[in-house]
């Protein structure tokens, strides 16, 4: 089944693009977000989640909380999400990149490390600017990979000669 990561890449409307759009500017300080109207982002159909360091996810949509096991109404404290971003140093090279030039990033991937295992969702890496126009931190949206292209992906990921559990029996 061929994969179409190549393909040319036009968000639709209401994307989050246009949610991330409308937040720019909004804010001066990340500690703002956190009482910051982010419905346009919470609704999406996808997975969206705000970081500026991938130790410190500031935000995570109904989407990606539903893939935690969460009841969609739940109120979720943003500091005590059950989550990770793996620590991938080609994964934080992106995360520089889009936070240094502004730049969006399409078609990347995240692995994402829940309580029950890990997933990984492909989707766009948007900058956040704050006030002065600066990108403060990095919002990921996407969805996640079907069955097939979990398999293939978590495959090559274990398999690759830096994990700490490669060659383990």
């Amino acid at each position: 089944m061929p994969y179409y990561d190549n393909l040319v890449w036009q968000p639709p409307p209401g994307s989050a693009e246009e949610a991330v759009g409308s937040l720019n500017g909004s804010f001066q300080h990340l500690s703002e977000l956190k009482s910051a109207d982010l419905s346009a982002l919470e609704f999406l159909k996808a997975v969206v989640l705000i970081y500026a360091r991938r130790d410190e996810v500031l935000f995570l949509n109904r989407q990606g909380r539903r893939l935690l096991v969460l009841d969609p109404l739940a109120r979720v404290e943003r500091e005590r999400l059950t989550f990770a971003l793996e620590p991938a140093p080609h994964h934080m090279r992106e995360d520089r990149d889009v936070l240094g030039t502004g730049v969006p990033l399409h078609h990347a991937y995240e692995l994402l490390t829940y309580p029950w295992g890990k997933t990984w969702v492909r989707g766009s890496k948007l900058p956040l600017l704050n006030r002065d126009g600066v990108p403060a931190a990095v919002v990921f949206a996407g969805q996640e990979l079907p069955a097939g292209e979990q398999i293939d992906r978590i495959a090559a990921w274990f398999d690759r000669p830096s994990n700490p559990a490669h060659g383990v029996n």
